[in-house]
């Protein structure tokens, strides 16, 4: 019998290894059990996840394996595009949406610092050097800050919003699910 063999590429595998740790993490222990199984001593709420209670109650660990020829290629692939471009998709591809997304913001905020930043240089400069009002030179900077943080909001609410889309995680990048147990509208009114 002849085994056929198939390529997956590395998106397609990352997708593919999120899928099995989102089944695997939807596991729900039972509603009657009030422990672990086989761990008296250690209690969880009612339909507690089953890997996260083990994992809490210190009885399992679990970590990723690193693939080191990807790792060199991402790092490769990061130095090469700078510290104020890094190739967030490739580090959505190998760590996830949500460290993409913070390395996306990183740089994005860092971009916005620099004319800011050369804006307080110049405001010193100016007090300090030509005797400018400090205090009117203050609240022109202050508004400045002001107006530069409403744009800069806007503009990093368009690039999250473009990068869930096109990553197809809309929504999914900044809520958490609610812990089973824990919700308001299941709590039965005395009586």
């Amino acid at each position: 019998m002849k085994r056929a063999h198939f390529v997956i590429d590395q998106g397609l595998m990352d997708d593919l290894i999120r899928c099995v740790l989102y089944a695997v993490d939807s596991l729900h222990l039972e509603p009657g059990l009030r422990s672990l199984p086989g761990h008296p001593e250690c209690k969880v709420m009612k339909r507690a996840p089953v890997v996260p209670a083990f994992r809490d109650a210190g009885l399992i660990d679990s970590f990723p394996l690193h693939d080191d020829e990807t790792v060199g290629r991402l790092r490769r692939e990061w130095r090469r595009a700078g510290v104020l471009s890094p190739p967030v998709d490739d580090i959505r591809d190998y760590f996830g949406e949500n460290v993409a997304l913070y390395f996306a913001f990183a740089s994005f905020y860092t971009a916005f610092l620099v004319p800011a930043a050369i804006l307080g240089v110049a405001q010193w400069s100016l007090e300090r050097f030509l005797g400018v009002n400090v205090f009117f030179s203050n609240i022109a900077f202050a508004g400045l800050n002001l107006v530069a943080v409403t744009i800069f909001l806007e503009l990093w609410k368009r690039r999250s919003n473009a990068l869930s889309y096109q990553w197809g995680s809309g929504g999914k990048l900044r809520h958490k699910k609610p812990r089973p147990g824990n919700n308001i509208c299941e709590a039965k009114p005395p009586g």
